[in-house]
């Protein structure tokens, strides 16, 4: 039976419409700032060893994200969530940092996803569709508009 191994709560400026995920291990990055994405295209719209790059509804704002570590292939998320994508990744240390693109690193710290190696991401999304509405009609977004949560389990 597929079980949650860790979870953590976090939250990242969202900066020119993207906001990153990336491996303690910068080094082993090949890109090590987000590069290609862009606002309102595929949530994860770069993926390469050691980052994920996430877009945005809009441009500069606070999402909340929700980090998952799980034994398996999750379950289904409970809740209104409006899509889902699913990714594999290369971690080459298994533990995990949000960033923003010029602030740098979340407060609240590291998430260790598991063992090093490549693991399955599975991102759903809520909240694009006010977030975007905001702001193209120039309103502040309130933190925790636009929500991500974010699965990862082994991919071995």
């Amino acid at each position: 039976m597929t079980e949650l191994v860790a979870a953590q709560d976090d939250g990242i400026l969202v900066e020119y419409g993207i906001f990153g995920l990336m491996d303690l291990d910068v080094e082993a990055c090949p890109r090590p700032f987000p590069d290609g994405a862009s606002c309102g295209d595929e949530v994860v719209a770069v993926v390469c060893d050691n980052r994920l790059d996430f877009t945005s509804a809009a441009l500069d704002h606070d999402v909340s994200v929700r980090l998952e570590a799980w034994s398996g292939e999750p379950p289904e998320p409970d809740g209104d969530w409006s899509g889902s994508e699913t990714v594999s990744v290369r971690l080459s240390s298994g533990v995990v940092q949000l960033w923003s693109v010029t602030m740098g690193p979340s407060r609240i710290g590291t998430f260790a996803v598991g063992d090093a190696g490549r693991h399955q991401v599975r991102v759903w999304w809520q909240g694009a569709d006010e977030a975007a509405a905001m702001h193209m009609a120039e309103q502040q977004i309130p933190r925790g508009t636009e929500e991500f949560l974010v699965r990862f389990w082994s991919d071995c």
